[in-house]
């Protein structure tokens, strides 16, 4: 299965306006409980190198881990200034 953007992302923007826009968004996420027991649980693993992702999404029942669905994109072109520096 294909997974094919929903949008295109228009931004070009450096290291440091990404980062300002990441901190302006995370200040957006709610955080709350979880329901008691979730019924569905959800992997994803991506890998970044050379301006390519390779991505991959694995949903579970919970808490049998039987796999339910999976997607991935391999690969799929984004844009990319670079390697990200460990930190």
């Amino acid at each position: 299965m294909a997974v094919l953007p929903v949008h295109e992302d228009p931004w070009d923007v450096g290291p440091v306006e990404a980062r300002r826009i990441q901190v302006q968004l995370g200040e957006r996420v709610v955080l709350s409980p979880l329901p008691p027991e979730p019924a569905t649980v959800v992997g994803r693993g991506d890998s970044i190198e050379e301006g390519r992702t390779i991505a991959a999404i694995v949903a579970f029942l919970y808490p049998e881990l039987v796999p339910l669905d999976a997607a991935r994109a391999n690969p799929l072109a984004v844009p990319c200034r670079g390697r990200r520096s460990a930190s």
